[in-house]
């Protein structure tokens, strides 16, 4: 938080990427720094209570596949997030002491940091989402996920896919002509089609419910398929849709909105467990028409303008659909504001009071304790024996 707070105070005294004041420009450096530091920190926290604080007879393939997705999303972000610090660094030092190489200056500061956006790293960014989403449809379903390991798989590929340390534009600028760079980005198709096959069977062997979690869910589901979708456009050089740059944005704002969506089901799913009550459906219903207009409209008009290169039709339709992303990119912050006041409806006075199982159909361990969940959480726990615990003993 201190991190956070010394970035927004720079960035308004003219400090940030390129800033005129020297101090600011130094204290916005630092707290990126203490950010990621911090990010990293938290990471490690959460991969060592993954790897070593498992009940008895959970092995790795039987956590919740948020949990997995955390493991390897977490592992992705502790190998290339040190290389952003290290490019912080950088022009910090340049720009602190005048060291004489371009790291320092102000009109490309910017774009040294940058690849952290670009395909294929943003996808880092979509991993732990893929976890949320899959135990958020395994639970509202009803249904054990068929070929769990398929699934567990393709977090994995997702998660090798996703390294884009390598691709800097600023220091590697024919990255995106590299066979590797074009490859990985229509490789990473693979491994989203067979999560999002493996995600859908549940919704054949079970029995949906209609809550605002799994609409969620959902939506963030198609919109990392989108976003895919984008990036595998982006690797055919024949395209051409690398020379604007709107399509790589309205690539960036599709996976922002899947990374968003998926959080919002997150909150909504776990909220009851946090918070010990029922947050308000309708809201959140709600929030997956905004989550889903807001997406599409601030992803997909600029993915269009990225075409229009290509179609003498769409030239006069340029400044309309940079209007209907700005729209979309509302809706966006609107859909967050909304996931925050559905998590605080939940805490507030006479809402409805969440069982230990607030869905009725919980699978794991989570579902078994009160909620919220006393100090020390459970007593003895029995040996785990599958993915789905709670399933087990009704079993």
């Amino acid at each position: 938080m201190l991190s956070s707070g010394v970035f927004i105070v720079a960035s308004f005294i003219d400090g940030g990427f390129g800033g005129s004041r020297e101090k600011s420009v130094s204290l916005t450096l630092m707290a990126l720094g203490g950010l990621i530091v911090a990010l990293l920190l938290g990471t490690v926290c959460v991969l060592t209570t993954a790897v070593t604080l498992r009940t008895p007879g959970m092995t790795l393939d039987r956590v919740p596949m948020f949990s997995f997705s955390m493991l390897v999303g977490g592992a992705i972000w502790l190998l290339t997030l040190p290389v952003l610090l290290a490019n912080l660094l950088l022009i910090w030092v340049d720009h602190r002491y005048n060291g004489g190489t371009t790291f320092g200056a102000g009109a490309i500061q910017f774009d040294q940091v940058l690849w952290i956006t670009y395909e294929p790293q943003i996808y880092a960014f979509l991993i732990p989402g893929l976890g949320i989403v899959a135990d958020v449809i395994a639970t509202l379903t009803g249904a054990r996920l068929g070929q769990r390991n398929i699934l567990l798989l393709a977090i994995g590929a997702f998660g090798v896919l996703s390294v884009g340390a390598w691709a800097q534009p600023a220091i590697y600028p024919s990255a995106s002509d590299d066979l590797v760079w074009q490859a990985m980005g229509l490789l990473m198709l693979l491994p989203t089609l067979l999560f999002f096959g493996g995600v859908a069977k549940a919704f054949k062997d079970g029995k949906p419910s209609l809550k605002s979690p799994l609409g969620l869910a959902v939506v963030s589901l198609l919109l990392t398929l989108l976003a895919v979708l984008a990036g595998a456009l982006l690797a055919i050089t024949p395209l051409e849709l690398r020379v604007s740059g709107f399509f790589e944005a309205g690539q960036y704002v599709l996976a922002i909105a899947a990374a968003l969506a998926a959080a919002a089901a997150g909150i909504g799913y776990w909220g009851p467990k946090m918070t010990g009550g029922h947050s308000a459906d309708g809201l959140g219903k709600l929030n997956v028409l905004v989550l889903l207009g807001g997406g599409a409209l601030g992803g997909l008009s600029l993915c269009v303008v990225g075409f229009s290169h290509r179609f003498t039709g769409l030239d006069g339709a340029h400044d309309a659909l940079v209007v209907v992303s700005m729209i979309g990119c509302a809706l966006l912050a609107l859909g967050g504001a909304l996931a925050l006041l559905g998590l605080l409806s939940g805490a507030r006075k006479g809402a409805p009071e969440a069982a230990a199982d607030a869905w009725g159909t919980g699978q794991t361990l989570e579902w078994a304790c009160p909620s919220p969940p006393p100090t020390g959480n459970f007593g003895d726990l029995a040996i785990v024996r599958s993915p789905e615990p709670l399933l087990d003993e009704e079993a």
